[in-house]
């Protein structure tokens, strides 16, 4: 049974990257791939937060074109807490909260 749990433990943290996000010091554990300026967002339909990052290109627009690094986890925003949180009027940073659209490509 141990040895299960073990290797189950590794196959979720396998090429994973333990970290604090900037603004609010929340624990994560992020993709090996993330990069300090990547942005971790909830996606409406997402059942995981995931790390974006933005890419060079441009829409027709001119707007950002964003590209998915995968999916993370954040301290107090898995299960919808962070929607909850929104709801309740608890925001302490009003930016971390914003609502945006991003173009994924």
């Amino acid at each position: 049974m141990l040895k299960d749990f073990i290797n189950r433990v590794l196959s979720v943290i396998y090429e994973r990257k333990l970290s604090r996000t900037s603004k609010l010091g929340r624990l994560t554990v992020l993709p090996g791939a993330t990069k300090p300026d990547d942005v971790i967002c909830i996606l409406y339909g997402c059942s995981v937060p995931v790390v974006l990052r933005e890419t060079s290109e441009k829409t027709t627009e001119g707007e950002s074109m964003w590209e998915l690094v995968g999916e993370c986890y954040v301290c107090d925003m898995m299960m919808g807490e962070a929607l909850v949180e929104r709801q309740r009027g608890s925001e302490t940073d009003p930016v971390f909260y914003q609502k945006r659209t991003f173009k994924i490509q």
